[in-house]
């Protein structure tokens, strides 16, 4: 892909606004030249379609980005306005190039002038031109999966199912991950939500993998870490990491460490928010009732065999779509306190099952003693009861 700065002053007749619009609107780029001029002649023939131009107005340091695309036409005439153009797929915008600080200035331009005309090509060679080449690829990179992702988002919504077809390794399966994160993953976070996912002692990738950040502390309005290739702390804004989340700040191209960290902030929390709500199931003939909604499941304990009626994928989500709105309804204070006796419950039951296996009976008090750990309750028994007894770990947590 070779990479092409063009300008939006077409016919040089001071209309470039003009021009810009239509290049918007139509997804078009404007030569005035033929093929009988240099310039003319490079947009005919040197150009060809997967080609990336940038359309960009002025010269020296002066220079305004507005936007960047790949060429995806031959060259054809208007004859409206007399000009040639070639369409192509816009996909950065001002906005894009002023985010991940992609410019051209004079050290990016053509030989040693300042002004290199209506069309020239940047040069691997030359650093600033590599530096603009590998952003824009990426960002490229970035757009293309996003568009490719919203124009089946856009069908399923309108079919309710879509196939996705392909030999094995194309990334079919990656690709319904993110199609379903994107449908269910909130647009927006609260500063609750940010209080939920960073803990102190919380150790978070950069996007690159290079960089490891350990949360120090999580204080009213800012997030404070410690990065493993700095010696000074690194603070976040919260306001700041929530409308990181909302723009996907970890899709774009990062330029510098602040930035960077807040990528990685937001990022952890989109990973984890709603984790939980899809999963990915390989149906197949003998997939049957039992597996996909409720069944029964045979568990050998000691000398017995017990069966127990277990939900299945569609039942563990009507469960936690249930416990979801439940928790809609409560303050961030209380599902952190409910979690964590949970835990608390999970370590107890884990100390249970060990004693229990070298003693079949862990005693309690009042010659009441637990002979046994299902996966959400104690079997316990009394020194006069009959038959054994099931607390459920539920409600030993309202007890709390």
């Amino acid at each position: 892909m070779n990479f092409w700065v063009l300008s939006p002053n077409a016919q040089n007749d001071g209309k470039a606004p003009y021009w810009l619009k239509r290049t918007k609107d139509e997804g078009k780029v404007f030569i005035g030249y033929g093929e009988d001029k240099k310039h003319g002649n490079t947009f005919a023939n040197s150009i060809v379609e997967g080609d990336c131009i940038i359309v960009a107005h002025g010269s020296g340091d002066k220079r305004k980005l507005y936007y960047a695309g790949l060429v995806i036409s031959d060259r054809q005439y208007d004859d409206d306005d007399e000009i040639f153009f070639r369409k192509f797929d816009l996909l950065v915008d001002e906005n894009d190039f002023a985010a991940n600080k992609i410019v051209i200035d004079s050290n990016n331009a053509w030989g040693v002038s300042s002004n290199p005309g209506t069309i020239y090509q940047l040069k691997e060679a030359t650093p600033a031109d590599k530096v603009v080449m590998d952003k824009l690829t990426q960002l490229f990179n970035i757009k293309i999966m996003a568009k490719s992702v919203q124009q089946k988002i856009d069908i399923l919504r309108f079919k309710k199912q879509i196939i996705l077809q392909g030999p094995p390794g194309t990334g079919k399966t990656r690709l319904a991950k993110i199609i379903a994160e994107e449908l269910i993953k909130p647009v927006t976070i609260t500063e609750q939500d940010i209080d939920f996912w960073i803990k102190p002692g919380l150790v978070i990738d950069s996007i690159q993998k290079v960089t490891k950040y350990t949360i120090d502390t999580v204080a009213a309005d800012t997030i404070k870490a410690q990065s493993n290739i700095a010696n000074s702390p690194i603070l976040a804004n919260k306001l700041n990491v929530v409308k990181a989340y909302e723009k996907k700040l970890w899709k774009e191209v990062l330029s510098d460490g602040n930035t960077s960290y807040l990528a990685a902030i937001s990022n952890y929390i989109y990973e984890n928010i709603g984790q939980e709500q899809y999963k990915l199931i390989q149906f197949h003939p003998a997939y049957s009732y039992e597996d996909f909604v409720r069944g029964i499941s045979a568990k050998v304990k000691g000398n017995n065999v017990e069966y127990k009626t277990e939900n299945r994928t569609i039942g563990k989500f009507a469960e936690l779509a249930l416990n979801n709105f439940i928790d809609s309804r409560k303050d961030v204070q209380q599902i952190n306190k409910e979690k964590w006796i949970e835990s608390k419950l999970e370590e107890f039951a884990e100390s249970i099952e060990t004693s229990l296996g070298s003693n079949p009976k862990f005693p309690l008090k009042n010659n009441i003693y637990i002979t046994g750990v299902d996966e959400d309750a104690f079997r316990y028994k009394g020194r006069n009861f009959i038959l054994q007894i099931q607390l459920c770990h539920v409600h030993l947590s309202r007890c709390s």
